[in-house]
């Protein structure tokens, strides 16, 4: 299993205007990350632990909705896509929640087999 920041560089690397993975209110975004916190995320999620090491979470950000991942045990949050903000974001204002699908989306098991996972 990957180390979060090994895992993040490679789901990283994937993430461009690519139409397959991010959601197509994104697709006309400047930043190349804008609209991937939810698939990188999830990918994250499935590919370094799943529910056994972390917490989902989600807030607002203006108008969107921002997803992330903190760790259980160190309370550490993992986002590998806050810098498509260009700020500091207030994590304090995330709540805890689920993704949307129990096992990986289309648009993650996409991420996950492109970086070579069997998950």
């Amino acid at each position: 299993m990957p180390t979060a920041a090994d895992a993040v560089a490679r789901i990283r690397a994937l993430l461009s205007d690519r139409c397959d993975l991010r959601h197509k209110v994104y697709q006309t975004a400047d930043h190349r990350l804008a609209g991937h916190c939810y698939v990188a995320s999830e990918a994250l999620y499935h590919l370094t632990g799943a529910a056994a090491r972390w917490i989902v979470c989600r807030m607002r950000v203006g108008t969107c909705t921002h997803w992330f991942l903190k760790d259980r045990a160190s309370g550490e949050i993992v986002d590998p896509t806050a810098d498509q903000f260009g700020f500091e974001l207030d994590y304090s204002k995330a709540t805890h929640t689920g993704f949307l699908t129990k096992k990986p989306s289309l648009r993650a098991t996409i991420v996950l087999e492109e970086i070579g996972s069997n998950n």
